[in-house]
């Protein structure tokens, strides 16, 4: 079945703080809205290739309906062959591609107090989330936002959500302070802990909720294979092509250094279980 697509036109592009990329686009009429926290694919055109990559939107479904924009807040990296390139690669006024939104990292907690947790860019379903679900749940909400000192994004939109509603909180925190959380979350209240943001990280918040048994929901990012001790080989199929990759490394990175990465590959869900893992051998479809 062939893969949906849509176009959507550069309406605002603009530099952050620490390497961070804000991009507004205006989608076709087609496409359709998006949960908050949900994630499309964007395809732009980078010295005559099309790539693809997947990003969380940090804008809310009340904000599309309103304006019919997008928001994205995307990392960067000088290095990296997407990233690097993507605010040359889009231009004002200029079209590029998305995806329809999918995901089902989702807000859940009517009724209950909700922690969200953030690493670094993780913070981008966060932004959406709090944008459309403060306005309808009286229930505490609270970010614990964890960034490198002074790179912590959207100060600004989070201070003025924290005074325009009374149960939203939120602290700015580095990763030297993630052993305290306990002096932050309300174990009494037995919130949800929702979290997104790299993969040790968040394996870091799992065991917290897992030990306090608080409800727990988390986004990652980032393709990457199981952490092993060594230095095991696996075997990656992409459509009809092998790709050997080693354990313990990033794969999106491997396959930029192969030079291999397909437009669909970085959209890809992986489907991992037993004996996949037994043969050494994934399947991407």
């Amino acid at each position: 079945m062939a893969r949906r697509i849509f176009s959507a036109k550069v309406i605002a592009i603009s530099p952050c703080s620490h390497d961070f990329l804000s991009v507004t686009l205006k989608p076709s009429r087609q496409w359709r809205s998006h949960i908050a926290g949900q994630h499309i694919s964007l395809t732009v055109e980078v010295n005559g290739r099309l790539l693809t990559r997947v990003f969380t939107l940090a804008s809310s479904p009340d904000y599309f309906k309103a304006t019919g924009l997008v928001r994205l807040l995307i990392k960067t990296s000088s290095l990296g062959q997407f990233t690097g390139q993507l605010q040359q690669a889009l231009r004002l006024q200029s079209w590029c591609n998305i995806s329809p939104a999918r995901g089902d990292f989702i807000f859940k907690s009517w009724h209950k107090p909700s922690v969200f947790v953030a690493g670094g860019s993780g913070i981008t379903p966060m932004l959406a989330m709090l944008e459309q679900q403060l306005s309808n749940t009286n229930s505490p909400m609270q970010l614990l936002y964890f960034a490198k000192a002074d790179a912590h994004q959207c100060t600004n939109e989070l201070t003025a959500l924290a005074k325009r509603f009374a149960h939203f909180s939120f602290s700015l925190l580095t990763r030297d302070e993630l052993t305290t959380l306990t002096q932050h979350i309300n174990l009494d209240a037995q919130p949800d802990i929702y979290c997104c943001g790299p993969g040790g990280f968040m394996q870091q918040i799992a065991d917290f909720a897992k030990q306090y048994r608080l409800g727990y929901f988390q986004e990652s990012f980032g393709l990457a294979l199981p952490k092993l001790t060594d230095d095991s080989q696996f075997s990656v199929k992409i459509n009809k092509d092998t790709h050997v990759v080693t354990s313990n490394d990033v794969l999106l990175s491997q396959f930029e250094a192969k030079n291999s990465l397909c437009s669909e590959a970085a959209a890809l869900v992986f489907v991992i279980n037993v004996s996949a893992l037994k043969s050494r051998e994934w399947y991407v479809i």
